[in-house]
């Protein structure tokens, strides 16, 4: 989201610079400076986590990043992992592989009496020794003792089922000298409904609907809050190519400057697809042939960024035209 309104911003305070040029050109005021300026000191502000976000959209584009397995090395202390949220502890350096498993591929039966209580972590120990081990949950410690024996942790190796004791924070359930395997933290059945768990609330807005919006009630699972994060990012829409999917057919026939936009396009389309847009007669010919190379989100933002640059009257045309 840091992403799409910083370049909301840049787009902003392209049109109001072009604006107060014009305004320049004709004797007058400037008319925007306090608005640049505003925009600029805000996006400022967000290409601070810009980076976060930007590592945090590449690696969940992976189409198989729920397999991809974790392998971390760590000297001795305390350690957590930012993604899983899964905490441990060693006396010495230790190696370790981890990954997050879906509830679905262990066999029901397991399940029949017990409720799963956070995420169902694969874990293996490749070199070294760990003295313990905090695995995620979302239990409301208040809402139950913190060694209850409702509240276990379960252990799935080679088909055998165990479940044993585990002390819980108000975050982790502590495992000590521990022996792995697929582990979670799980409750019975019979107490589950009577438990309180921590929760989050997350808002989603809809682009295409400026007063649609998506709001989930989810219980604190790091999970099941990337499963829904990858989800609703396919509600949202790049402002550029919103624009040129919708105004295809008048950018056809109003765009002039196609050879200046055709060059800012160079790079990203390459010199085959180039050459036959110039190979075009008419305006509309090469403006049709661009627009059908670009398939993608990011093609369409970088052509609405150069048709701000060179036909900036076409695209306030537009707008108010609706």
């Amino acid at each position: 989201m840091n992403a799409e309104k910083v370049e909301r911003n840049i787009i902003e305070t392209q049109q109001n610079l072009n604006r107060d040029i014009r305004k320049i050109n004709e004797g007058k005021q400037p008319l925007y400076q306090k608005d640049i300026t505003r925009t600029i000191l805000d996006s400022l502000e967000l290409l601070n986590a810009l980076g976060e976000d930007a590592a945090e959209a590449s690696r969940l584009q992976h189409p198989h990043s729920d397999m991809i397995e974790k392998d971390v090395s760590s000297s001795a202390g305390q350690h957590e992992c930012s993604e899983t949220s899964l905490r441990w502890e060693s006396a010495s350096d230790v190696s370790l592989e981890y990954r997050f498993v879906e509830w679905k591929s262990l066999s029901k039966d397991i399940l029949k009496n017990y409720k799963p209580c956070g995420p169902l972590i694969d874990i293996s120990v490749t070199n070294g020794t760990l003295r313990e081990v905090q695995l995620p949950h979302f239990v409301c410690v208040d809402s139950v003792s913190s060694s209850d024996d409702a509240v276990k942790v379960l252990h799935v190796k080679d088909g055998t089922v165990s479940f044993e004791r585990c002390e819980l924070s108000g975050s982790h359930a502590k495992i000590l000298n521990p022996t792995f395997s697929c582990v979670a933290i799980v409750v019975e059945a019979q107490r589950y409904n009577n438990m309180k768990f921590q929760c989050e609330t997350l808002i989603y807005r809809n682009r295409k609907a400026s007063l649609n919006l998506h709001v989930y009630l989810i219980v604190k699972d790091q999970k099941l809050k990337k499963c829904l994060f990858v989800k609703m990012r396919q509600h949202f829409v790049h402002p550029g190519a919103e624009f040129v999917d919708k105004h295809r057919t008048q950018l056809i026939r109003k765009v002039s400057l196609v050879e200046p936009i055709a060059d800012d396009m160079k790079d990203l389309i390459g010199d085959e697809k180039y050459g036959m847009i110039s190979m075009s007669v008419t305006k509309e010919e090469k403006m049709r042939t661009l627009l059908n190379f670009l398939t993608t989100p990011k093609l369409k933002d970088k052509l609405y960024q150069s048709l701000v640059e060179h036909e900036y009257h076409v695209i306030e045309y537009l707008n108010d035209s609706g």
